[in-house]
Formats: C-alpha cells, structure tokens, sequence
C-alpha cells in the first residue's frame, strides 16, 4: 500500500488530500516534499495530539520553507482532533481507502484502492465536513 501511495504521489498532476491521524513515515517526507516543489497541493488531515505527527508535519513544512518559501501556500495541514479515517486522494480521481496508519510501525493493515467516482466523491464530501 505506501508503494501505491507513493506512486500516486509522484504522478498527481492537482494534489493530494491525505487523512490520517498518526503520520510519521520518513519514507513519505522526500515525494511529499517533491509534490510541493512541483506546486502541486497538498492538504493533510491529522490528529494533533500525537507528539511524532505533529513533529513530522513540522518537519515536512520546514523542508518546504527550505526549498522555497513561496511554495509554502501549497501546503495546507489541519488538527482534527478525533479522527480515524485513513484516506489518501490523489487528483479527486484515485483513492486508497486504508486501516493503515503512516507510521514506521509493523502494523498489519489491509486497504483497498479504487478510481471510482462514486466512491471518491463520498470521500471527498467527509474531508469536506471536516472543514466544518
């Protein structure tokens, strides 16, 4: 599943719009970073009452900042407390639909990936309410 998801990063032409709570994987610090230099969007839903999320969201936005301090707009991360959701959107047209968390743990984890519209649209209509 993160090699998917890695792919679907490396290929997203818009953004990428992920939800997950816990969010520490160095494997996803250098194509997120390189999404963002490509001033491609990326949003992220986290829980921010993880120490090593919030230490990685940091580190991404520092890394970005680095870069380029005018590709800061490009990323966009909210707090959203209570969530479990995993979700990972690319271009509003892939989705990965997962238990995983993106974290270094072993976790054995199953996900799904899908192109359907139906199901994508749903997706996007809960992220949405997330904003609320």
């Amino acid at each position: 599943m993160v090699d998917k998801l890695i792919n679907m990063i490396n290929t997203a032409q818009r953004r990428i719009i992920i939800c997950c709570p816990w969010l520490n994987m160095e494997a996803l610090q250098e194509p997120l970073v390189d999404l963002v230099s490509r001033k491609k969007e990326l949003i992220i839903y986290y829980r921010s009452s993880s120490a090593n999320t919030q230490k990685f969201i940091d580190s991404l936005r520092d890394r970005i900042v680095e870069i380029n301090k005018d590709l800061y707009g490009f990323y966009k991360t909210r707090s959203i407390g209570t969530v479990h959701s995993k979700l990972f959107i690319k271009d509003d047209k892939e989705i990965i639909i997962s238990s995983k968390n993106l974290t270094t743990g072993k976790d054995r984890d199953a996900g799904v990936w899908s192109n359907d519209e139906e199901v994508i649209r749903h997706a996007l209509r809960f992220v949405e309410s997330l904003e609320g």
